[in-house]
């Protein structure tokens, strides 16, 4: 992939990452502004991390999320971030969803796939949240 169609890619998941619907976050007392990363198992970590570590100081906080196959990688980007940024409060959740497009032949049984949340912050606004 050429540099500009990767600069491209970056923006358009940067512009999908900036719409902070916390409606979908479980995560109580959110702050207003965060960045969110979605991760999924054909991310690069490299690409994600990248943009991530760029664009921390202008929001001071960033939820890491990942579905499926993708919570490993979820997992190692905000462990490699919580290296490169010290000091700062994690809150993780641990929260199943129902497929989107249910397979046919699994109409008796109720599918769920796993699904991670990781806020990493540098203020703390409730210190009595779980996680």
């Amino acid at each position: 992939m050429g540099k500009s169609k990767l600069k491209k890619k970056l923006k358009q998941e940067g512009e999908s990452a900036e719409k902070s619907t916390s409606t979908k976050v479980p995560i109580e007392n959110l702050p207003q502004k965060f960045l969110w990363m979605h991760v999924k198992s054909g991310t690069k970590i490299r690409n994600v991390l990248d943009y991530a570590l760029k664009e921390f100081p202008n929001y001071n906080s960033i939820v890491w999320t990942g579905i499926g196959q993708g919570i490993a990688k979820a997992i190692s980007c905000a462990e490699l971030f919580k290296r490169k940024h010290e000091s700062l409060h994690q809150v993780t959740k641990l929260c199943y969803m129902e497929p989107e497009n249910p397979k046919e032949d699994i109409t008796t049984e109720t599918h769920q796939i796993p699904e991670v949340h990781i806020l990493l912050t540098k203020y703390i606004k409730d210190t009595t949240e779980l996680g």
